[in-house]
């Protein structure tokens, strides 16, 4: 599963330690931006809610406290305080906190934090259903036989004349007898994502984008080509946070 977070400190060398610990530490996390003046990514955490919010306790002019006041977030975004001042742990879990950072900040104590809130994220989207089109699965065609497989376990789909390859976690590959035309059509609604006229992409498993050479990192660590006609979208998607 693949979550989405933002940033918010009046430091940028602190956004840049965390931006660091998110990529080294949790690939699966995609960011979805940061700031230093919180009026510049309020209206998009309130149009779009992350999974994780860090969030520093003084910030220029007003404190995270005031922001959590001003958002009221949905119950599904898990608040990470990041801040030089200890005395303010009672009242951020009086916020719901779901961990509270002290700078300097060190990696084995971010590690720690964060995947405690993903283990809780986890639970509750298991609780709620979330996870409905995670253990949906998908009939891949075999001639007159279908192979049942999990959509979720799906990276990536690659054509192959008139077959498809379709690539799945465990190092599993399939072939599928439906071009890639085809599966696209029954795949689309539900994550996947045309990104080549040779490729079929699952978005949960996207990584990472490196928009100078045109290419995807997929979670099984597949470089995978962006076309010229696609670039625009993908980066949209990045750019928008619609990854997850």
């Amino acid at each position: 599963m693949t979550y989405n977070a933002v940033i918010i400190d009046d430091e940028k060398d602190a956004i840049e330690l965390l931006k660091h610990y998110l990529e080294q530490l949790f690939p699966q996390i995609n960011l979805l931006g940061t700031a230093q003046y919180p009026d510049e990514i309020m209206p998009a955490l309130s149009a779009n809610p992350p999974e994780l919010l860090f969030l520093d306790v003084k910030l220029k002019g007003v404190t995270g406290f005031d922001i959590l006041n001003k958002l009221n977030l949905p119950e599904h975004v898990f608040v990470i305080f990041v801040t030089a001042y200890e005395d303010y742990a009672l009242k951020a879990f009086d916020h719901d906190a779901a961990g509270y950072l002290v700078k300097p900040v060190t990696p084995n104590k971010f590690k720690a934090t964060v995947q405690k809130s993903l283990d809780q994220i986890d639970a509750l989207y298991a609780l709620k259903g979330v996870q409905k089109n995670i253990l949906q699965k998908f009939a891949i065609p075999q001639n007159k036989n279908f192979k049942l497989t999990q959509i979720d376990q799906i990276i990536f789909c690659q054509s192959d004349g008139s077959y498809t390859l379709f690539y799945l976690t465990g190092i599993k590959k399939i072939v599928a007898s439906k071009p890639l035309a085809e599966i696209e059509r029954n795949l689309h609604s539900v994550g996947f994502i045309r990104v080549h006229q040779s490729y079929l992409v699952n978005k949960k498993h996207i990584l990472e984008y490196d928009a100078t050479n045109n290419i995807l990192t997929l979670s099984n660590k597949a470089e995978i080509p962006v076309s010229r006609r696609q670039k625009k979208s993908i980066k949209k998607l990045f750019q928008e946070g619609l990854l997850g």
